[in-house]
């Protein structure tokens, strides 16, 4: 297993209006977005549901190889939005602490 460089609890934002409470991590050779749905109604019910919508995994891992393009984005006056872009163009924004720190950390990776 790879040794963790850099890991934070972050928000995977899926599109404009949907944003899902995640975590990301960097290792030597990958990327990895784990997010979640994380909003049912309580009760016994809400328990079971709550359950049941956090299995579905809404992340994913990117070998470093993989990535073609970190860049910076933005949600609202957030500017701390990590874009990352696959070689299928496939674009995963996340909301980091820091963008500069994770952007640094994934070229030294890299």
């Amino acid at each position: 297993m790879s040794e963790v460089l850099k890991e934070e609890k972050i928000m995977f934002l899926k599109s404009s209006v949907n944003a899902l409470q995640g975590n990301l991590q960097l290792t030597s050779s990958k990327l990895v977005i784990e997010a979640h749905k994380t909003t049912v109604g309580g009760g016994i019910l809400g328990a079971f549901l709550k359950k049941k919508v956090e299995e579905k995994d809404h992340g994913t891992t990117l070998n470093l190889k993989d990535i073609s393009e970190i860049r910076r984005g933005k949600h609202g006056v957030n500017k701390n939005v990590l874009e990352v872009v696959d070689q299928s163009e496939n674009v995963y924004r996340l909301v980091v602490k820091n963008y500069d720190s994770w952007q640094e950390a994934i070229q030294n990776a890299r």
